[in-house]
């Protein structure tokens, strides 16, 4: 197991520093939603908190 890892963090040195290997994206970008955008808006009691 310690063998595998260390070629996998060769392979990753090689990839980011020599080879200039970019990131691969297969499709359209996706919003990343904040706890507070899943959640709602706050509660009144919060909100007079908050201001």
């Amino acid at each position: 197991m310690r063998l595998r890892e260390v070629f996998a963090r060769t392979k990753a040195m090689l990839d980011l520093y020599v080879m200039n290997t970019q990131p691969k994206f297969l499709g359209p970008k996706e919003p990343i939603v904040t706890s507070d955008e899943f959640i709602g808006p706050l509660l009144p009691s919060e909100q007079n908190e908050a201001n």
